[in-house]
């Protein structure tokens, strides 16, 4: 059967069902392409929303272990209890930063960031070592080691102390080591 016969035995009504059929099966189509690409594309965004967290975890963690080295150094040179809070702070700043780098990566990097989290804790214990030492020698010359080695290093007995002649002080402020200006050092 050809098919201008197989057409012909059909009647109007039904080639005209047929007809009108054909558009609705294209739109049809045509949402079913619409749905799925607006499924890949919610699904893009999604991935560019993860990818943007991971981001800005990675940029905090790599601030937050900045200022701890930041911390660490000045402390060193110059102790203060400021100091310690910026660097505990820091500390948790990045320990959250690791957290949510562990939440958004795959399960096979989540082993190199355990051993990262290992690690910013040992800088804690390091950091809590060197505050403990730097407490037992003191924050400031009045406190720890410092002051008692300031205390003993000053004259304690009346014997080792001058008095000036011209003022009868043991402290004279116009006196220099030897003699001051309102007469000698006995």
């Amino acid at each position: 059967m050809t098919f201008h016969r197989l057409i012909s035995k059909l009647s109007v009504r039904t080639r005209i069902i047929t007809i009108a059929f054909i558009p609705v099966l294209g739109l049809l189509a045509n949402g079913l392409a619409f749905t799925s690409g607006e499924t890949e594309v919610q699904s893009a965004f999604g991935s560019v929303g993860e990818a943007n967290a991971l981001a800005d975890a990675s940029r905090d963690f790599k601030g937050a272990v900045h200022a701890m080295r930041a911390s660490t150094v000045d402390f060193a040179a110059r102790p203060s209890r400021e100091l310690i809070k910026s660097f505990q702070d820091a500390h948790a700043l990045s320990l959250n930063s690791l957290a949510t780098l562990e939440a958004l990566v795959a399960a096979s990097e989540k082993s190199e960031l355990s051993l990262l989290s290992h690690r910013v804790q040992d800088l804690l214990a390091n950091f809590n070592l060197l505050i403990s030492e730097q407490q037992s020698l003191g924050f400031s010359e009045s406190e720890g080691i410092r002051a008692r080695m300031q205390q003993a290093a000053r004259p304690s007995s009346a014997s080792s102390a001058r008095t000036c002649r011209g003022c009868a002080s043991r402290t004279c402020r116009n006196s220099s080591s030897r003699s001051c200006r309102c007469g000698a050092m006995r």
